[in-house]
């Protein structure tokens, strides 16, 4: 079998990589799209750091930031092409959260690590805790919660965070298929 090259993408100019004999409309099984390379504010041509890279179907977004979203439409990526988020580095030392089935794998890693996390009867007292923690600290809160209707409820608390401007994280977890 004749070894991968390295080909410029047409539509991001990220480099890929890509099998001998395929053509170019095959999707590659290795990209990485740079979606931003340092920048104190977000501008239409500059972004803060960001990484998706694409790896064998999967599309791992690193360390997403303001103005993500924007940058993955002007680099014509797909929200939907994103499968997995990683985050290098979160300045949150608190997690509140609701357990459930999806997510008690998270609450038993989080249990023997120094993040403290504070249970709550209910998601969205989870988003509202998340929001006054980081408007009373000016740090990051951490809500937890499962996918689907557990997600769906901390949407009014994460409106009222982001009218406030609060950083706060939603963390809605799933299991995989």
């Amino acid at each position: 079998m004749p070894a991968p090259t390295t080909r410029r993408s047409p539509s991001c100019g990220a480099r890929a990589l890509s099998r001998p004999g395929r053509g170019w409309h095959t999707r590659p099984m290795r990209e990485l799209v740079v979606l931003g390379t340092a920048s104190q504010v977000p501008t239409r041509t500059r972004n803060h750091n960001g990484y998706l890279l694409r790896w064998d179907g999967d599309g791992l977004l690193f360390d997403p930031g303001e103005g993500t979203q924007r940058q993955l439409i002007h680099a014509g990526v797909a929200a939907s092409a994103v499968t997995r988020i990683c985050l290098t580095h979160v300045h949150g030392d608190h997690c509140f959260g609701l357990p459930g089935v999806h997510n008690l794998a998270l609450w038993e890693a989080l249990r023997s690590s120094s993040i403290r996390l504070v249970g709550v009867r209910h998601e969205q007292a989870a988003a509202y805790a998340a929001d006054g923690y980081a408007r009373a600290t000016g740090r990051l809160g951490v809500a937890l919660t499962t996918t689907g209707p557990g997600a769906a409820n901390t949407l009014g608390a994460v409106g009222e965070a982001w009218a406030s401007r609060s950083p706060i994280l939603v963390i809605a977890t799933d299991i995989p298929s």
